[in-house]
């Protein structure tokens, strides 16, 4: 089973490349709202640090 938060950042980068970056916005911050709300034990493993890193590179890429 994929994790929700994994889904919405692959549902963002397919809105990104459709040209649709204000819905791409929205699934990056869904997702980043998914891992807030997670247990703190996951929220730190690395995979997902990593994911919130790269949330925040994309959200800063879509809002030009």
């Amino acid at each position: 089973e994929r994790r929700q938060e994994a889904w919405l950042e692959r549902r963002g980068d397919i809105l990104v490349k459709a040209d649709r970056a204000e819905s791409a916005l929205l699934a990056y911050r869904e997702a980043q709202e998914a891992i807030a709300r997670l247990p703190k034990r996951i929220q730190g493993t690395q995979a997902m640090l990593d994911m919130q890193a790269r949330l925040k590179q994309k959200i800063a890429s879509a809002s030009r």
